[in-house]
């Protein structure tokens, strides 16, 4: 309905509000209109931004994932962002630093083994937000140390777990859990 994609767009642009800014994105992207990311990147590049520092610094708002994304580039993300994420994702107990950390590590593929068992370990939590962000960050890290995780997950009662699972299986590639992604599509309903 254009009403409602006209909305969406106006939160996009204008809005303050950092949760609502993202949902509106996202939301945008689930109706097959605009990538999410892309458009929120578009956004915040039309305002003078500030130094990667103060966006780790503020790492719970979600503004400051996008920003970290722009700014990012091989060398920053060595010595600043890397450590930066690590140290959050290890560290803290916010609920917001923990999934925008983690949503950056897969992004930027910034694993080593501390981060890796910090996110397994965080997608067996019981916040369901909190999972289902560590989940994203695996299903998009093609690492095949993730593989058994990911298989547990075909079982999840959640679908978008399932999901999830089911896409970092793909991206590990290989045949190797074919039998077991064929038996969840199975018994998939």
């Amino acid at each position: 309905h254009p009403v409602l994609v006209n909305f969406l767009y106006k939160i996009v642009w204008e809005s303050d509000n950092a949760t609502a800014w993202w949902t509106a994105a996202f939301s945008l992207e689930h109706l097959g209109l605009e990538e999410a990311i892309n458009l929120l990147k578009r956004t915040l590049k039309t305002s003078k931004l500030n130094t990667i520092r103060e966006y780790i610094d503020c790492i719970s708002d979600r503004k400051s994932i996008i920003a970290i994304l722009i700014l990012s580039n091989t060398e920053n993300i060595q010595s600043e962002i890397y450590p930066a994420l690590k140290k959050v994702l290890t560290t803290s107990s916010n609920i917001n630093e923990l999934i925008n950390s983690s949503y950056l590590i897969g992004r930027l593929q910034l694993f080593d083994t501390e981060i890796i068992e910090k996110l397994i370990s965080l997608s067996q939590s019981k916040d369901y937000e909190v999972r289902h962000n560590m989940i994203f960050a695996l299903q998009n890290s093609p690492i095949e140390i993730f593989r058994n995780t990911l298989e547990n997950m075909l079982n999840d009662p959640d679908p978008l777990i399932r999901k999830m699972a089911s896409a970092g299986l793909g991206n590990i590639g290989n045949k190797r859990s074919l039998g077991k992604l064929e038996n969840a599509l199975l018994i998939e309903k």
